[in-house]
């Protein structure tokens, strides 16, 4: 998937390779890309508008997808 690769490219360099969320436990450095309409919930593999990906660290995606209430409350979540 040559766009995937892109667009999670894009969306390091974009970011400085840092993470966006920030939550508690947060490493900082940026490796994982989480979308903010989970793909099960029918959010696209490319959204149109960037915004819909964000770059994390490993410990903020699985904090993100194990509280989602708590997600969804931060906007880091749909």
């Amino acid at each position: 998937m040559p766009a995937y690769r892109a667009a999670k490219a894009e969306l390091a360099e974009r970011t400085s390779g840092r993470c966006e969320a920030r939550l508690e436990g947060c490493t900082g450095q940026g490796q994982d890309t989480h979308h903010v309409k989970a793909r099960g919930r029918g959010g696209p593999l490319l959204p149109e508008d960037g915004q819909q990906l964000l770059y994390t660290c490993r410990n903020c995606h699985s904090a993100i997808h194990a509280s989602p209430r708590q997600a969804r409350e931060r906007g880091l979540l749909k």
